[in-house]
Parts: C-alpha cells; structure tokens; sequence
C-alpha cells in the first residue's frame, strides 16, 4: 500500500502547481507589479520576478515527485521482491523523508484534514523505520 500510494502521490505532484494555482496566487510580472526584491549580493544579486516563484513551485514538486516515485518502486521491491541489503539502509532514509513531510504538514495550517495528512505521513515514516529496525537486527 504504502509504495502504490507514493507512486500515486509522485504522479499528482507533477501538476501541484497547476492544480492549487500557483501562478493565480502570486500573479504577473509587468507595469503596476510590486517588486519583490533581489537575492545574493554583489555579482551574485539576482532579481526576483514572480515567474521565478512559479518557476521554483514547478521544480521543487517535480523533484518531490521524482522521490515519491523513487520510493515507491523501493516499497514495491521490498514487498514484493526477494531480500536486498541495500533496501534496508534505504528504508531508513525513507523514514526520514516521511517524518520531515509530517514534520511539513504544519506549515499549511491545523485544520482537520492538516492533522490528518501529518498523521497519515508519521505512519508512513514509522512503518519505514520498522522496515528499518527489521534489516539491522
């Protein structure tokens, strides 16, 4: 269950950006916009436009979905194939990665279905950990 929901997962997370509309949030570049500074100093200064924020949402949820898919084709293995020494140190850092996305769920808020997803990630990262656990001993 786990590998097929982080397949699933990864597969969304390839349109998130257009799904919970970023460019609509953060808006245009162009006559009347607002600046939004720049970053770095000197020959590293860099202005910031608001197609860069958009541009950042698209790469930082692809690359969340590269490692979603990741892990579930190591979950898949695990439960499907024979034992592998390397799946179990790999069990361990996916147990972490869960437990930062849980640890990230409160960014968004404390509503119900907050608590809820950070409940269902903090599962994820612990039954990870036991896969673990489970290959050290």
């Amino acid at each position: 269950m786990a590998g097929i929901f982080s397949l699933g997962l990864g597969a969304v997370h390839l349109r998130i950006p257009a799904i919970v509309r970023y460019a609509a949030a953060i808006g245009a570049d162009g006559p009347g916009a607002r600046p939004l500074g720049t970053i770095g100093r000197g020959r590293a200064a860099y202005d910031l436009r608001r197609q860069d924020l958009i541009g950042i949402a698209w790469v930082m949820s692809n690359a969340a979905s590269y490692v979603l898919m990741s892990i579930g084709v190591v979950d898949l293995r695990l439960a499907l194939g024979p034992p592998d020494p390397m799946l179990g140190p790999l069990s361990g850092w996916i147990a972490g990665w869960w437990a930062v996305r849980a640890i990230g769920q409160h960014a968004l808020g404390k509503r119900p279905i907050d608590l809820a997803l950070a409940a269902w990630f903090w599962a994820l990262a612990i039954v990870h950990l036991g896969w673990f656990v489970g290959t050290i001993r």
